[in-house]
């Protein structure tokens, strides 16, 4: 038996592709729709009518059809039904769902499961979203109606078939402003007043004080994330208005990190399809630039950027334990961090295990600020205007890391001391 779900949510999409309610597919713009997770999507024929059709691709729960809107749409008024005309080729009951996503003020998206009727050929569906919850993992949070620029259809859901189905007249609620175009660049500097918000029992608090401005940040203000792990879903987040355009160049972020001990840092990308990627903080107590490279991504539609520090970790027993301090996060084409960060390989640190002596080589003539914390983020040795060698004889054998500042960029690499 083949099971369905339909939903109209998230997109991801090139610049350009864009439309608002109704879709009839009679407007060249309605052939837009991008398929995702191994799904199709073209525009086809019934006779002389034009419709869309899905053929679903293997990912089970991301076999999908996005479209972005050029127009939100506003769920803030009384005009909260959808209505959609759906065939299928298989006399099987479908369950599905409809999600509308990318709200405008980063809100989540929210869905209403529905089911046809079994029978081969189209039928109508209606939908009052009177009755919607958020899509998950905040299904048991107050819906917050607001106003929305995505649209999708999910296939397979649950299901790794490929099956075709057909759909048309996608039309309800009621339209309201233009979808403004997104950006392609962002820099928040932390020396004025941010958006960032806590979320999910963090505690976040804007421009504090930087506590350490030598080496790669002297900035005076930055921003502060507190309790970051007083939760399971604890975050620090800033929602973007217009949203960010990935889909021009290859994208990424970059963002500087100091702490109190080495974590994974989790940047997520919410609003059209969420997107996630981890970097590794390792440098405790020393500001650190971290980077995650989304050149896969093409969405227009994110809206909302989210950190998490230690995602996994428990809370702390000391609350200090718990504070990092964020500044300088850009957005903007990954490559350009390049020139901020060293390569794996721009400092050699060797040897590895060492004893004694430690010696580096660089790609430039410039002097090394070197600094080497223990495994509990104390500085147990610093040196300045180090060329080649550093004499570490005075620690105890064990782990450590090796912060190397040279100019603006910053290195770490592990180090075993025999």
């Amino acid at each position: 038996m083949k099971k369905i779900t339909l939903l109209l949510t998230v997109m991801t999409f090139s610049l350009g592709f864009a439309q608002s309610l109704p879709i009839d597919f009679a407007d060249p713009l309605d052939a837009k729709f991008v398929g995702a997770g191994g799904a199709t999507f073209s525009v086809t024929a019934d006779g002389t009518n034009a419709i869309g059709q899905i053929i679903g691709g293997s990912d089970q729960y991301n076999s999908r059809i996005d479209l972005a809107l050029d127009t939100y749409i506003d769920m803030t008024t009384a005009a909260k039904t959808f209505t959609f005309k759906f065939y299928t080729t298989e006399a099987v009951v479908m369950e599905g769902l409809l999600q509308i996503g990318a709200e405008k003020a980063g809100g989540y998206p929210i869905e209403l499961q529905f089911t046809t009727n079994g029978v081969i050929g189209w039928e109508t569906i209606t939908l009052d979203f009177t009755n919607a919850t958020n899509g998950y993992p905040n299904a048991a949070d107050p819906v917050v109606f607001g106003q929305y620029a995505q649209i999708s259809v999910f296939t397979n859901f649950g299901d790794t078939g490929f099956s075709t189905y057909w759909i048309d007249d996608i039309a309800g609620a009621a339209n309201g402003t233009a979808v403004p175009q997104p950006i392609t660049s962002l820099s928040v500097d932390f020396e004025t007043t941010t958006a960032f918000a806590p979320d999910a029992g963090s505690v976040y608090t804007d421009q504090v004080t930087n506590d350490l401005t030598t080496g790669i940040n002297s900035s005076a203000n930055v921003g502060q994330a507190s309790q970051v792990n007083n939760g399971p879903w604890a975050n620090t987040q800033l929602v973007v208005t217009p949203s960010l355009d990935m889909s021009a160049e290859d994208k990424g972020f970059s963002l500087m990190v100091k702490g109190p001990r080495a974590v994974s840092v989790k940047l997520k990308l919410e609003g059209g399809t969420n997107n996630e990627l981890d970097a590794s903080y390792t440098t405790p107590n020393v500001w650190q630039e971290l980077t995650w490279d989304f050149s896969s991504d093409s969405s227009v539609n994110h809206n909302k950027i989210v950190l998490f520090f230690d995602i996994s970790g428990a809370t702390s027993a000391t609350a200090s334990d718990d504070v990092f301090l964020i500044d300088n996060l850009e957005f903007a084409v990954f490559s350009t961090f390049s020139t901020s960060n060293y390569s794996s390989n721009a400092v050699k640190l060797y040897p590895n295990p060492a004893k004694g002596i430690v010696n580096f080589s660089t790609v430039s003539n410039k002097a090394l600020e070197v600094s080497v914390y223990d495994l509990l983020g104390k500085q147990v040795l610093r040196a300045e205007n180090v060329q080649s060698q550093l004499n570490i004889s005075s620690l105890n054998p064990g782990m450590y890391f090796v912060n190397m500042t040279q100019g603006s960029s910053v290195s770490t690499k592990k180090l075993l001391v025999n």
